[in-house]
């Protein structure tokens, strides 16, 4: 996307536009997700939003990503709740494993620290993570700096943020053995 067709949408969704990026395919990203972020659920829920998502990223490289994960802060929180249904929801794309799209996935388990720390991981996010976990990390080189990274601030995440029940009680999140599993893969 040039930089003058975003500054177009950027004026007519300017309320809610926080992109703080001039990275081409952020932008499209960005846009996307700001011309459709109100669209109505089915939209979303039935695969295309999300499914639109993934083909964006697949156009990124790895100095996209980075772009993006440095401009992940500035947007707002129901961007980031799209995004990261794009990004880890696991039923809405289908990949064959060849080499651009392993390192599609690794990039994304690469952007899983900077979403907890924006914070926007609750629910059924956190479970989308898990389902993330369990499907692509066989696929990936445990080995890889990014992958290791990832899940080493995954642990220390679920570590660190009990999840309180209806009892009121605080307890581990529900898919630590998940996160167990992939940890000590990296570790060995």
């Amino acid at each position: 996307m040039l930089r003058n067709d975003f500054e177009i949408i950027k004026q007519k969704y300017k309320e809610n536009c926080r992109t703080e990026s001039t990275n081409n395919l952020v932008l499209k990203l960005y846009s996307f997700l700001l011309t459709h972020e109100e669209w109505d659920s089915d939209f979303w829920t039935q695969g295309n939003g999300y499914e639109d998502i993934r083909r964006i990223l697949f156009e990124f490289d790895n100095d996209d990503w980075s772009r993006l994960t440095d401009d992940l802060s500035n947007w707002t929180s129901d961007q980031i709740y799209l995004f990261n249904h794009g990004l880890l929801c696991v039923d809405f794309y289908t990949i064959n494993y060849n080499e651009e799209e392993i390192n599609n996935i690794e990039n994304s388990f690469a952007i899983i620290p900077t979403l907890l720390k924006i914070g926007e991981t609750e629910g059924e996010i956190s479970d989308n993570i898990e389902n993330f976990i369990k499907i692509y990390f066989p696929k990936v080189d445990a080995k890889n700096g990014r992958i290791i990274n990832a899940i080493t601030e995954l642990k220390k995440w679920n570590d660190n943020n009990p999840w309180l029940q209806i009892t009121g009680e605080m307890i581990k999140s529900p898919f630590t053995q998940t996160i167990e599993n992939a940890y000590q893969i990296v570790c060995s």
